[in-house]
C-alpha cells in the first residue's frame, strides 16, 4: 500500500523506497530492543496502549495527508511513526502473550498465541480484500487509524492482575496434586 503511493505519488524510485523502508525497519527493530528492559519495567499494557494510541494519530494524520498532499519530508515522519508504532505493538504483544503463560505449559501456550497473532494478521489481510480497490490511499490510513482506536478500546477491557491470580490459583491447584 505505503509502497505503490511512494513510487507513484511522491516520485521514489523502487530503489530509493527499498532503501528506505529497510533502513527504517533495522532502526525500529534496534529501537524496539533497547525499549525492551523499559518495556519490562512500567509494564507491557501501558507500552501497548500508548503504541495503540500514538498509531491511530499517526495513521490518521497519514490518511489526512494523503488527501492533500504529495510532500515527501511529511510521508517520510508518518512512516517512521508508523513504523517504530508497529515495532513496539509488535514487542509489547509478544510479551503480554508471554505474561498469560501458566509456566506448566508456556512453551505451547506462548505458540499458539503465535500463531493466533499470525491467523489474525492472515485474516485481516483477506477480509480488507474487498474493499481495497475501493478506497484511497489516505482511506486505507484512515481505516488503520479506527483499526487501532478499536484495539485500544479492547486493551481498556484486559485485566492482566485478574489473569495473573487464576494463573496463581491453577499453579497452587497444581501443586497439590
Amino acid at each position: 500500500m505505503f509502497a505503490a503511493f511512494a513510487v507513484q505519488d511522491l516520485g521514489l524510485s523502487t530503489t530509493e523506497y527499498s532503501r528506505f523502508v529497510s533502513g527504517l525497519s533495522i532502526a525500529a527493530a534496534v529501537i524496539g530492543v533497547a525499549l525492551g528492559p523499559f518495556i519490562d519495567r512500567f509494564g507491557a499494557r501501558r507500552f501497548l496502549m500508548g503504541a495503540l494510541i500514538v498509531g491511530a494519530v499517526s495513521h490518521a494524520i497519514g490518511g489526512v495527508l494523503a488527501e492533500r498532499t504529495n510532500d515527501l519530508v511529511a510521508f517520510g515522519a508518518v512512516a517512521v511513526v508508523v513504523y517504530l508504532v508497529g515495532q513496539v505493538v509488535f514487542i509489547t504483544v509478544i510479551a503480554l502473550f508471554m505474561n498469560l503463560c501458566w509456566t506448566k505449559v508456556a512453551a505451547t501456550q506462548f505458540a499458539v498465541y503465535m500463531a493466533l497473532a499470525n491467523v489474525g494478521i492472515a485474516t485481516g489481510g483477506l477480509l480488507f480484500v474487498p474493499f481495497a480497490d475501493h478506497l484511497s490511499f489516505g482511506q486505507d490510513f484512515l481505516v488503520m487509524a479506527g483499526l487501532f482506536v478499536v484495539s485500544a478500546l479492547g486493551l481498556v477491557f484486559f485485566k492482566e492482575g485478574v489473569h495473573a491470580q487464576r494463573l496463581e490459583a491453577l499453579k497452587a491447584r497444581a501443586a497439590r496434586m
